[in-house]
């Protein structure tokens, strides 16, 4: 299919030539202008719809607040109580969008910045699925592949239009995109090392690394399928994996400064994980041609078709494509977790999202269904070229009859044509953007340019909240437009970090310095007052604003010196032994507490009562109170590391030009290089020694992940009260609980409290949980530590959770609606630390659907 074009060129030298290079570029030329087709309209239209409000925000602030400060990520006051910006997840997104800002030289407004990385993406995912499917058969099956991924309707979780343009999910398209680079980067190092060539892909590497955390998934399992077509094929040599290998070691190494970092918290983001669906479903869906949401059922069996035709002649690709869609399919099942148990092994799967697998699978698919539909073009392509070399003959044998009953098919076919392409055009080929003025966005404009003159004439510290319907997010585009800090009330996009409340209550708003609420419904007069209305909305004043971000229990004074984003001073008067700050600032690892040089332990607090422990408290004393935030660790090694790589290639790329022009290396370096030489044929192994270390390496990994399968340790926190529950502590509905296995409960008449992997709205989690119709109650003697933590997931708003310490009265939680997602509790017991009295906890309803409890020691 590669040069399929040629055989049917003119014999003509000059002729032959000017075809060829026209038909060679035919197909990008194509592309190109379906590309210009579908994205023109965004030179004056800009999607608001779902997230798009989001993404344009986080690039304007990379932009305008980061970057000028020599900042890629760090923290940010600009939502809720401060966050972690481009830390918990890539910054790709930003760095996208900023670079059409600079660019164009900041001529455009943001909205048509934003509106012109959209065009620019739309045609980097056209370019990198015809460069891609080309590697395998050639332009014009790249062609046809590249058509189908930019006119894909798509659905959720699967990319395509609808995913991308109306959701405005589009981070993992960028993401997905270079990875698909890289891999054509990758394939041509494989193939012949040149320095070009690996500069080249170890960028590619870094750049999708950057962008979005689903490379981390995809690019392991993609290097190994390439590795394993190359072996199938015979075309897998010692120096292929070297060179493959070493481009992913170091492009891994380039973004090592941010992703070693991201990986290693974890614990900060929100179990975002969906299992999948069910395996036995796999099947039905594959018979029904339902694989992939809105993609046009034919192509399900011509991809099939495609990727039988490759396997048959062994084209290079056919086994990486076909093997890899097979897994990625699995991957979207529940495979791993009803199976295998993986989560119990990693539970870092609570942050995948299985259904996300599915594209992978789609990535792979279309150059398999480009390739079966180019095959009828094939096939007419060998008629032209037989046609041309016998014409005579061939007329002679045809036959005539077969060529009138097709004729005649194709007329009694013909009145169904028009009504079928009409319906294919809707469904498949024509797209349209999603409205620009959405809900109240109009009004917006007019209330954001009023607070914008209120926040050029006031210069405290506050922030507006926006009291809009729920999933909503065009108030997170307010900073760009009045350059003030938000609190969005509801669930906010692309919120990863798990320190983010989402209710409406006035103690809230007061330590978050709520100066102003946005909102479309008539709020109480004792805590608001009516500013102005612009149209729906109406702008009113927080009478409870105290534009102090701290709280001082017991004597003294405190004033803030400084509210930077990376450090905060505050001078402290008065003060006396037991006197405590609660800082209204997020609480994270990074932040480090010094009193007059000398640093101060830093404890959670939390924002109303028991619940979100997400903010900062500190004993302190007279004098200067610095917070820092500092780096971690992992931010230390991933800085090392990505510098390490940059000089590691430097002096590997200094060699090695010195080896080409005859010249001795350093002695330095030669000795090193003669040392690892000497070392690695003295552990070098004989073949049937490979193999048996190879198998017993395997059995061994095998072995070790069917124990910890097995075990439900994992599950629960490790300081978890239910990891000790001696007989007659734990009871439901008044019977007593036995454990029948570790973390396995059997109470009474068939019901059980167990530690599972639990599905809520916001993602899956792992926790306890008992029916729900129960009350479950732990009372135990125990030893105190500073607070008790405890973490629900409830199903509904029904039920509670009642802590009582000794004989002192209950202290009662009801549970939060389904849509305010995981609740954090602390309760702070530091009066009883290291004294031994009774604990009580009692949970009740829709509480019980996914809990724990835990000491923080």
């Amino acid at each position: 299919m590669k040069h399929l074009w040629k055989q049917v060129a003119p014999p003509d030298g000059g002729l032959r030539k000017v075809f060829v290079k026209l038909v060679e570029w035919a197909p990008a030329l194509i592309v190109a202008g379906v590309v210009w087709g579908l994205s023109a309209p965004l030179l004056h239209h800009t999607p608001l719809t779902h997230d798009h409000p989001t993404h344009l925000f986080k690039a304007w602030h990379f932009y305008e607040k980061m970057l000028p400060e020599f900042r890629l990520r760090g923290f940010s006051h600009y939502w809720v109580f401060g966050h972690p910006a481009g830390e918990l997840v890539p910054f790709g997104e930003e760095i996208w969008v900023a670079l059409f800002r600079a660019l164009t030289f900041e001529q455009f407004s943001w909205m048509r910045t934003y509106s012109l990385s959209l065009i620019g993406l739309i045609g980097l995912i056209a370019s990198s699925a015809y460069i891609f499917a080309k590697r395998y058969f050639g332009p014009f099956v790249g062609m046809i592949s590249a058509l189908f991924v930019v006119w894909d309707p798509g659905a959720w979780a699967q990319m395509g239009w609808e995913w991308f343009m109306r959701m405005g999910v589009w981070p993992n398209s960028l993401g997905v995109a270079l990875l698909l680079l890289s891999v054509v980067a990758l394939e041509s190092v494989m193939d012949r090392f040149t320095l070009h060539r690996f500069v080249i892909a170890a960028l590619l590497v870094a750049s999708s690394l950057l962008t979005h955390q689903i490379t981390l998934v995809f690019l392991p399992i993609f290097l190994v399928l390439m590795c394993l077509d190359r072996w199938v094929g015979g075309r897998l040599r010692a120096s292929s994996i070297k060179n493959g290998f070493a481009a992913v070691v170091l492009g891994a190494g380039l973004s090592a400064f941010y992703v070693l970092p991201m990986v290693s918290r974890g614990h900060l983001t929100i179990d975002l994980g969906v299992a999948g669906v069910p395996l036995e479903n796999v099947g039905e869906r594959l018979v029904d041609e339902r694989l992939f949401h809105g993609l046009w059922q034919v192509l399900v069996p011509i991809g099939f078709v495609g990727g039988f035709v490759a396997l048959k002649r062994r084209i290079p690709g056919a086994v990486f494509l076909s093997v890899g869609i097979g897994l990625f399919v699995l991957a979207s099942t529940d495979f791993a977790f009803t199976v295998l148990h993986l989560e119990r092994v990693l539970p870092l799967l609570t942050k995948v999202e299985a259904s996300r697998m599915l594209v992978g699978a789609k990535v792979l698919w279309f150059p398999l269904v480009a390739y079966g539909m180019s095959l009828p073009f094939e096939a007419f392509w060998t008629f032209v070229r037989e046609k041309q070399a016998a014409p005579r003959p061939f007329f002679r044998t045809l036959e005539w009859r077969w060529v009138a009953v097709w004729g005649l098919a194709l007329l009694l076919l013909s009145p169904y044509v028009p009504s079928a392409v009409e319906k294919l055009y809707r469904a498949q080929v024509k797209k349209t953007l999603p409205p620009e003025n959405v809900a109240f966005f109009q009004d917006l404009k007019q209330l954001w340019a009023t607070t914008r003159s209120l926040r050029e004439k006031d210069e405290s510290l506050y922030r507006i909240a926006y009291d809009l319907p729920m999933h909503d997010h065009i108030a997170t585009l307010a900073p760009v437009f009045d350059d003030t800090w938000i609190y969005k009330v509801g669930y906010t996009p692309t919120q990863t970090f798990v320190q983010f409340p989402m209710y409406f209550d006035d103690e809230l708003f007061r330590k978050l310095m709520v100066k102003y609420v946005v909102s479309q419904r008539s709020l109480p007069k004792r805590s608001f007052e009516l500013m102005h209305q612009f149209g729906d909305l109406r702008l009113y004043r927080f009478l409870r604003y105290d534009g102090r971000p701290f709280q001082l229990e017991g004597d003294g004074t405190a004033r803030v010196l400084q509210f930077a984003p990376e450090r905060i001073v505050l001078k402290m008067q008065g003060t006396s032994e037991g006197s405590r700050l609660e800082l209204f600032v997020s609480h994270l690892d990074h932040w480090r507490a010094t009193l007059n040089g000398q640093q101060l332990p830093i404890s959670p607090t939390t924002a109303k009562g028991p619940h979100d422990p997400f903010l900062m408290a500190v004993p302190v004393r007279d004098g200067e109170l610095i917070f820092d935030y500092i780096p971690r660790l992992p931010d230390v090694l991933g800085r090392v590391a990505s510098i390490a790589s940059v000089i590691s290639f430097g002096g590997w790329t200094v060699l090695r030009r010195a080896r080409k022009k005859g010249d001795s290396p350093p002695l330095f370096a030669q000795r090193t290089i003669d040392w690892l030489r000497d070392k690695r044929r003295t552990l070098r192994l004989t073949g049937k020694a490979r193999v048996l270390a190879l198998a017993l390496s395997l059995l061994a990994l095998g072995g070790l992940l069917w124990q910890r399968t097995q075990s439900r340790t994992a599950l629960v926190s490790t300081t978890s009260l239910f990891r000790s529950v001696p007989a007659g502590t734990l009871t439901l509905d008044e019977q007593p609980c036995k454990e029948t296995q570790p973390l396995v409960f059997s109470c009474g008449s068939k019901k059980e409290v167990a530690a599972k992997w639990v599905s809520g709205l916001y993602g899956s989690h792992l926790c306890m949980s008992a029916p729900q119709e129960g009350v479950l109650a732990y009372r135990r003697t125990v030893r105190f530590h500073e607070a008790l933590r405890g973490r629900y997931d409830p199903s509904s708003a029904r039920g509670r959770i009642s802590v009582r310490f000794g004989q002192e009265p209950p202290l009662v939680v009801p549970a939060r609606p389904r849509d305010q997602g995981q609740q954090f509790l602390r309760f702070d017991t530091r009066k009883y630390a290291g004294t031994d009295r009774e604990l009580l906890i009692e949970v009740h309803g829709s509480a019980l659907h996914c809990f724990d409890f835990y000491w923080e020691k």
